[in-house]
């Protein structure tokens, strides 16, 4: 993407005009994303939706102007919240998104600045990470669930997920048949799909705002404190223990989601304690007994959805996740594989901590 291309796409935005410095960020899996800094002027994030991903592309983006202009209302209301909230720019003819001449989707928002936090001081990360979650939860807690699109529908189904799983199971799949012992350790943990349908069809699980994507690298840190979350693609109406446990699964793995040394993997409980903590300590009274009560069942349950999501996509031939290599979401699922079983070990003390704090 060169720069004079991007001067014209940023031209159809409502935003200051100066020249434009262009820098390509690479650290996303699925939009192409690119730092804007303007002369004179504050820098900015303009991104390319990926429309094979997000193809209601234009309820992606009300909701995502709408929840982002609440919080903005909630926190000029409410003092002393610590939380950095991107707005987000129309364009000069007052839509939310630019489509070009190719038909791609382009948005543009504010950029955070936001530095690298201390990795080896973990318990002040997680602790910071869970107190982000809870103000975003509290902040979007009065959005009517009625009034967001679900955009995406069935993202965190695993019933769904795990059926589209099972139709790739074929000898005629070669990438099958070379991971075959990944698909058997999978059948090992399929109880918690019974259990992720069993808290459902409960209907004890008040629908809520979610970010459904709070994973540690959407967490935006300055001085070591978490100032943001960012990356709205996929907040929808669903169930606040998707969020815990997905940021549970992202944050307490002691190694990336990238590791090839699967040595390097596993369930971090003194991270789970501190992340819960702080996430508690704020949300505590908001939720009902029976979302705390399963709070500690959902880092298990989305680190099996997710090793099914990156095995599903291996098998279909790498469609969904960007990869740098041949194998790359084969190993992804070998970490979360590993995280899990670690994980798995752990479950009643993080239950009990959960119901004690």
């Amino acid at each position: 993407m060169i720069p004079s291309i991007i001067n014209i796409i940023i031209s159809r935005f409502d935003i200051i005009k100066g020249d434009v410095d262009v820098v390509e960020l690479t650290s996303g899996l699925i939009n192409n994303s690119y730092k804007i800094n303007i002369s004179n002027s504050k820098s900015f994030l303009l991104q390319k939706i990926n429309t094979s991903v997000f193809p209601e592309y234009d309820k992606l983006m009300t909701n995502v102007f709408k929840v982002s202009e609440h919080i903005n209302k909630k926190l000029k209301s409410i003092k002393n919240i610590e939380y950095i909230n991107a707005d987000f720019y129309t364009t000069i003819d007052d839509r939310y998104y630019y489509k070009d001449n190719d038909n791609n989707i382009w948005r543009l928002s504010e950029f955070i600045e936001n530095d690298s936090p201390d990795w080896e001081d973990k318990k002040t990360i997680a602790s910071e990470a869970g107190k982000i979650l809870a103000t975003f939860h509290f902040l979007t807690n009065d959005i009517h669930t009625n009034s967001i699109y679900e955009t995406i529908p069935g993202f965190h189904s695993i019933k769904l997920r795990w059926n589209k799983l099972l139709s790739l199971i074929k000898d005629n799949n070669s990438r099958y048949t070379e991971s075959k012992n990944i698909f058997n350790k999978i059948r090992g943990f399929e109880h918690l799909i019974n259990e992720f349908d069993d808290n459902f069809n409960s209907n004890s699980l008040p629908l809520r705002i979610v970010h459904n994507d709070p994973k540690l690298s959407n967490i935006l840190f300055r001085n070591n404190r978490a100032i943001s979350l960012i990356d709205p693609d996929t907040i929808m109406p669903g169930y606040l223990p998707i969020d815990f446990g997905d940021a549970i699964r992202s944050l307490c793995n002691t190694a990336d989601e990238n590791e090839t040394n699967i040595e390097k993997v596993r369930f971090d409980i003194d991270s789970f304690k501190a992340f819960s903590k702080s996430y508690l300590e704020i949300m505590k009274s908001f939720l009902n007994s029976k979302e705390l009560a399963s709070l500690a069942i959902f880092p298990l349950i989305i680190s099996l959805e997710q090793l099914i999501r990156f095995y599903t996509d291996y098998l279909e031939g790498d469609i969904y996740y960007q990869t740098n290599y041949l194998k790359h979401n084969l190993n992804r699922s070998r970490v979360q594989l590993k995280l899990l079983e670690s994980m798995s070990a752990y479950f009643e003390q993080m239950q009990a901590f959960i119901m004690e704090n």
